[in-house]
């Protein structure tokens, strides 16, 4: 990229087309301490010096897309990771800067997010305001949280990692029930969506782990063939 060239100019609309966001502090500095380490915030820690990398390319690239148009088109898809245990005013002010530059990605087809359910809450209506036809999404909010669901209706790839059911799950496939393709759901505690959610004949790919409810013919069944409930 650093070639005054046509190749530098190609390389610049390839690599933006994927950017990774990161809000609070990163999982390394957590490790450091379970390791033994007696004081894991020590400012010659490696993972303080990469966490304060990531915090000024993070600031460097909502910065860029606000000013910047023409970059802002270049990006497609958003990978967001927001520490589940930072509440601070610094992880406040990131969320609403990457808040306020979801707009400007009028390219954006796929957003991916992994942590704070509060951070969360504060990009979904976003996204289902600015993006209502977004292509894919991936959600794998805090644990113990019930992940807010946008209000998208185009969705051909879907993912979302939980521990327990939602309740608004069911409504969000129908939503999306005759362009969804690809289906992840991760949830050990929860019943897979009931029909007509889903339209099995669209899907491409589907990748279940949970509990499947026993349908009415088994229960009429023989002893050895019936099956209450299993996973997959």
């Amino acid at each position: 990229m650093r070639i005054p060239h046509v190749l530098s100019r190609i390389a610049f609309e390839r690599v933006f087309t994927r950017i990774d966001i990161h809000l609070g502090i990163i999982r390394l500095r957590r490790e450091d301490a379970l390791w033994g380490d007696a004081d894991p915030d020590h400012p010659d820690r490696e993972s303080v010096q990469i966490e304060k990398e990531l915090a000024k390319r993070t600031a460097a690239v909502i910065a860029r897309i606000l000013r910047d148009p023409s970059f802002a088109r270049l990006i497609e898809t958003v990978r967001i990771s927001a520490e589940r245990r930072a509440h601070t005013q610094h992880m406040a002010f990131r969320a609403d800067m990457l808040a306020a530059a979801l707009p400007k990605l009028t390219s954006l087809k796929e957003v991916i997010f992994t942590g704070s359910n509060d951070v969360w809450a504060q990009l979904a209506p976003v996204i289902s305001h600015t993006h209502p036809k977004l292509a894919s999404l991936s959600i794998e909010p805090e644990h113990d949280s019930e992940p807010i669901l946008p209000h998208l209706t185009h969705l051909t790839q879907f993912k979302c990692v939980r521990d327990h059911s939602s309740h608004e799950l069911g409504s969000f496939l129908a939503q999306n029930r005759a362009t969804l393709r690809k289906l992840c759901l991760c949830a050990y505690y929860a019943a897979f969506p009931a029909p007509p959610a889903i339209a099995f004949s669209n899907l491409t790919h589907l990748e279940f782990v949970g509990t499947i409810p026993a349908s009415p013919s088994s229960s009429s069944s023989s002893p050895s063939s019936s099956n209450p409930s299993g996973s997959g």
